[in-house]
């Protein structure tokens, strides 16, 4: 058997999963799937799978389209051919589809809005409803919905956590502030949150799919990095393949997930094999790959 038959009965068993996606490979391919900048997450990091296929071959297909013109017909018929199996170069394959949950912790938000200091300018939310829209709306409850959108997408905005203002909590506000309806609230606020109360972190589920690559060396870097994207956009397409929204934004749909013995990364920069993981996977990271090591 080569390395990904290998690897494959390996990662059949929990303790093999385990000991190939450790802590460190499950916090870069968060990193690598999702936008964390905003909003860090830490470990202990856990991966629960739904579902698994192995053997995945992706069949590309190439659109055609154009025209065909018959010298009896005055008006050229239309064309439009997908062509299946056609060869792109490389081999288009995954040792494995996985779908399930990456469940990450993050410290919890149990912050409160201690002070708002509005400042408002009476005609800014019209003017860009009507920038944006062409016109106020007539209704009056229309109108009213759109000016309170407009507010909520301006403190959003400005805010590090911009899910946590969410519509109750801007009626709240607005309440707070005295404004009987959102024809009074057109402008900026500046708010002041406590400092979070503490507390054990709390999990975040973080939906996923993953597309296993198993790699014993990578000949050509740009080589494996068409493939992994050819991949990746034709699993996109699948709606199937695809899971629920996650809580965080996603980089990317589908995950590549790069596997490969500890021995391949001897080329890359660094002065012993934990520097070159490291450096290896900040450059996957940036690619939206993950990456594992497979030990002996």
């Amino acid at each position: 058997m080569d390395f990904a038959d290998t690897l494959l009965i390996r990662l059949a068993s929990d303790a093999g999963q385990n000991a190939v996606l450790d802590q460190q490979a499950l916090a870069q391919m968060a990193a690598a799937a999702f936008d964390l900048s905003l909003d860090p997450l830490q470990g202990p990091f856990s991966l629960v799978l739904e579902s698994t296929q192995s053997g995945i071959e992706v069949n590309p297909s190439v659109t055609v389209e154009g025209t065909l013109r018959f010298p009896d017909q005055a008006v050229p018929a239309e064309l439009r051919l997908v062509l299946r199996g056609l060869l792109t170069g490389f081999p288009l394959r995954a040792e494995a589809l996985w779908r399930g949950n990456l469940v990450a912790r993050r410290e919890p938000r149990d912050s409160v809005i201690e002070e708002a200091i509005p400042a408002f300018a009476a005609a800014d939310l019209d003017r860009a409803i009507v920038a944006a829209e062409g016109a106020l709306p007539a209704e009056p409850s229309a109108l009213e919905a759109a000016r309170r959108k407009e507010l909520a997408a301006r403190l959003r905005g400005h805010m590090h956590q911009p899910a946590a203002l969410d519509d109750a909590t801007l009626g709240r506000l607005l309440g707070a502030l005295g404004a009987a309806g959102d024809e009074e609230a057109r402008g900026t606020v500046r708010l002041r949150f406590s400092a979070p109360a503490g507390g054990p972190p709390v999990p975040v589920i973080l939906p996923v799919t993953i597309a296993v690559m198993a790699r014993e060396s990578l000949t050509s870097l740009s080589q494996f990095l068409a493939e992994a994207r050819a991949l990746r956009d034709h699993l996109t397409r699948d709606a199937e393949a695809l899971p629920p929204p996650a809580p965080l934004r996603r980089r990317v749909q589908v995950l590549p997930l790069l596997i490969m013995p500890a021995a391949a990364f001897a080329d890359w920069p660094g002065d012993d094999a934990a520097s070159r993981r490291a450096a290896a996977e900040e450059f996957f990271q940036r690619e939206s790959i993950g990456l594992a090591v497979a030990g002996p």
